[in-house]
This record gives C-alpha cells, sequence and structure tokens, in this order.
C-alpha cells in the first residue's frame, strides 16, 4: 500500500471517528437538557402540589378554628391571678399589627399596660363599666391619630376584635371596654383621663381598652342562634 493510500485511509477513518463522536456528543446534550426538563417540570409540579395541598389543609383548619371561636367566645369579666405568659402577648399584640386598615394605613397604636396600679387607674376613667379593669393580666389601650384618616374608628375597632379572637384561641379571656365618647360624673371625658394616665399625645383618639386574662370561672357562651332576619338578600 502507497503512503498516498495509507494517509487517505487514516484520513477516512479519522472522520469517520470524529463524526460518531460528534454524534455521541450530541446525543448526550440533548439527553442531559431532556433529563433536565423533566427534572424542573417535576420540580414545579411537586411545588404547585404542594402549595395547593397546603393551603387546603391550612385553610379548611383555619376555618374550622374561625368557626369554632365565633360560636364559643364571650366576653370575661372576671379574671383569675395567673399571669399572661410573654409569648402569648406577643401573639395577640401580632394579630392587631396584621390587622387590616383602610388604605393600609397602619395609623394605630397599642399601649400595653400590665402594672397593677396603673390598671387600677384605667379602671376608673369612667363612669361605669370599666372596673373589670382592675383584675385584668393585662390591658391594651387601643389609640389612633385620626389626622386626614376618616376610617380610624374602624381601623381600631377591627385591630382590637382581632386580638380578642386571638386571645380566644390561646385560651384567653378578653372584654372591650368602650372609651370613645365616654364620660366622668362631672363630664370629663374618658379620653381625656386616659390620655393622662398612659401619658398619651393630645392628637391620638382613645377608642377602647381590651382587658385580657385568664377567666376566673369556667363560664360558657349563652346558646344562641343565628338571627338570620337580619340579613336581607336584593
Amino acid at each position: 500500500m502507497t503512503a498516498e493510500k495509507i494517509k487517505m485511509f487514516c484520513f477516512s477513518d479519522f472522520i469517520k471517528i470524529f463524526h460518531t463522536n460528534i454524534f455521541y456528543f450530541y446525543a448526550e446534550i440533548i439527553i442531559f437538557a431532556n433529563v433536565i426538563t423533566i427534572f424542573l417540570h417535576s420540580l414545579v409540579f411537586y411545588r404547585n402540589y404542594s402549595v395547593c395541598i397546603g393551603r387546603c389543609k391550612f385553610n379548611n383548619l383555619k376555618m374550622d378554628n374561625f368557626t369554632k371561636l365565633l360560636t364559643h367566645r364571650h366576653s370575661s369579666r372576671n379574671f383569675s391571678d395567673k399571669e399572661l405568659s410573654a409569648d402569648n402577648v406577643s401573639t395577640i399584640l401580632e394579630a392587631a399589627l396584621l390587622s387590616p386598615t383602610s388604605k393600609n394605613c397602619r395609623k394605630w397604636m397599642f399601649h400595653v399596660v400590665d402594672d397593677k396600679e396603673t390598671l387600677e387607674k384605667l379602671a376608673d376613667s369612667k363612669e361605669n363599666g370599666a372596673a373589670f379593669l382592675k383584675e385584668a393580666a393585662m390591658a391594651v389601650a387601643v389609640v389612633c391619630d385620626d389626622k386626614d384618616d376618616d376610617c380610624w374608628i374602624e381601623d381600631c375597632s377591627i385591630a382590637a376584635v382581632t386580638m380578642q379572637y386571638q386571645a380566644a384561641s390561646l385560651g384567653i379571656g378578653s372584654c372591650w371596654c368602650q372609651i370613645r365618647e365616654r364620660y366622668l360624673s362631672d363630664g370629663t371625658k374618658s379620653e381625656d383621663v386616659v390620655r393622662g394616665i398612659l401619658d398619651i399625645a393630645d392628637n391620638f383618639r382613645v377608642l377602647c381598652i381590651i382587658g385580657f386574662g385568664y377567666a376566673a370561672d369556667s363560664q360558657a357562651r349563652r346558646e344562641q342562634e343565628p338571627l338570620w332576619e337580619r340579613v336581607v338578600v336584593d
């Protein structure tokens, strides 16, 4: 075999080997890309499936618990001497801070009181209906700067009730003490009294004080049926 034929033979073999290797190389790339694609799709499917299942479980759990809260929660005015844990206090306050507000303004503030002497002063902030604050383990005054906020009453009310339901879910009793538009026997506004006790700025309105504590008795909520006659369907 001549040198020229040997060269041509070697070159043709090289071309064949090169083409074969290129084919396998591209084949491996395609297989690898498909594997990656399948893997990513599996992750997305698993994530969506998990989120969907998680939401279903979360919604069912919360709705079930909330329904029980609606039917079992009641105002507690007699409290035991048991103190509230720091974790429970934080959970109750976090519920207020997460409550919805008009235009997401979140202008309310919450003054937390657990000092017995201060609680006794707050219990005398209006003529009637505040005495239970003396026995409370904690009280929260719900206040708000009403400047440029025509929904401050609604926002504070939502926050206050949200705290009460959160407390009930923890086995803690509570009761609303109305302060806005309440007075002492001499005509002094209850808001002014509370502002003086808690050193609250004059530009803040005081809607209410919520007293919290473990109920001293096991009083159950009075049985009552929903008043469907109050619902009008248009």
